[in-house]
């Protein structure tokens, strides 16, 4: 692994590339004009859903002549999806099953931004002294719960080495982590980001499972487009462009991400290579290959699944405008 530069060299960089965006997302307002307000649901801190407070730290939302204002999501797994369904919030980060589940209940959410390609999710962390999936045989493994998806995505990594474990139900990541740290279980489904801090403080080894869930993405409603959808083109703007600014400007990204998700720089450093590959150019919702899973997955409690259709969870129509523009192309061309 490359070593990370030191301190000032880190400033400099974090300078000059934040400077870089003035050519990167152009100022559309100009200085004197309100910026309109983007309320935006914060769910976790991870890597995964940090595109939105990247682009507002780094100046982007603001160059668009945005401000974003965020709010934290509430407990719950449905919380925020619920504050933009609601009208409290412009956009929310949310699974696709989510976003399906709530559109057969008679809502309107919409996925306008699938930033992330499809991805395990996370690993299979186990102590240090397991090199090999094989030496897995017999120890205890920490899940979510026992026939939930980190299950499933545990029991992958185990049948593809022939070995059978113990699973242990500990109903949180975070309490599989500690789990795993204090050494009451072996090993552990871990999602990315915790998987790398792992890593790095304890020599845990990963073993890559199963993907453990549906991809998703940015959520708003079809009502937010109807009211103002100038709105919801400067937002998926914004989103694109960090995007292009995570991809490209790592020592920016890599300080960003410590203050985001609280860790120490050689992690950051780590979740920014992991992550700049599967952040995808061209962000367009989307389910993937996953529709009749997805449909299968909801038709015991919705029967009207079974004629759920792709275009009745997405609208592409704002990151196809940015392609037929040329605005991605010129990010990553340089040119304004």
């Amino acid at each position: 692994m490359q070593r990370p530069p030191n301190s000032r060299r880190r400033q400099l960089s974090l300078g000059a590339a934040l400077f870089a965006l003035d050519f990167i997302a152009p100022r559309i307002a100009s200085p004197a004009a309100a910026a309109r307000t983007a309320r935006i649901v914060q769910g976790p801190r991870t890597t995964e859903q940090s595109l939105a407070w990247l682009g507002e730290e780094a100046g982007i939302f603001a160059r668009l002549g945005l401000r974003a204002e965020f709010a934290a999501a509430g407990p719950g797994a449905g919380a925020a999806l619920a504050s933009v369904l609601e009208g409290r919030s412009h956009l929310a980060y949310a699974g696709i099953a989510q976003v399906a589940q709530r559109v057969l209940e008679g809502g309107d959410p919409v996925l306008i931004a699938t930033p992330l390609e499809a991805n395990k999710g996370g690993f299979l962390m186990a102590s240090r002294w397991i090199r090999g999936p094989e030496q897995l045989a017999g120890t205890r493994v920490g899940v979510l719960s026992a026939s939930g998806p980190s299950a499933l995505a545990a029991g992958a990594v185990l049948e593809r080495s022939n070995v059978t474990a113990k699973f242990v139900a500990l109903n949180s990541f975070e309490a599989v982590y500690a789990a795993l740290a204090d050494g009451a279980i072996d090993a552990g489904w871990l999602p990315v980001d915790l998987s790398f801090k792992g890593r790095a403080a304890f020599g845990w080894n990963g073993f890559e499972g199963a993907r453990i869930a549906l991809p998703g993405g940015y959520v708003t409603t079809r009502r937010a487009i109807a009211s103002d959808r100038g709105l919801v083109e400067e937002i998926v703007k914004a989103l694109a462009a960090a995007v292009h600014f995570f991809r490209t400007e790592q020592d920016a990204v890599v300080v960003l991400l410590q203050r985001f998700l609280g860790v120490e720089r050689p992690v950051a450093w780590d979740l920014q290579a992991f992550y700049a590959p599967l952040f995808r150019q061209v962000p367009a919702p989307s389910v993937f290959f996953d529709m009749a899973a997805l449909r299968d997955s909801l038709k015991a409690r919705h029967p009207a699944a079974q004629r759920l259709q792709a275009a009745d969870l997405l609208d592409a129509s704002f990151v196809e405008a940015l392609v037929r523009s040329g605005y991605i192309a010129r990010l990553y061309s340089g040119a304004r």
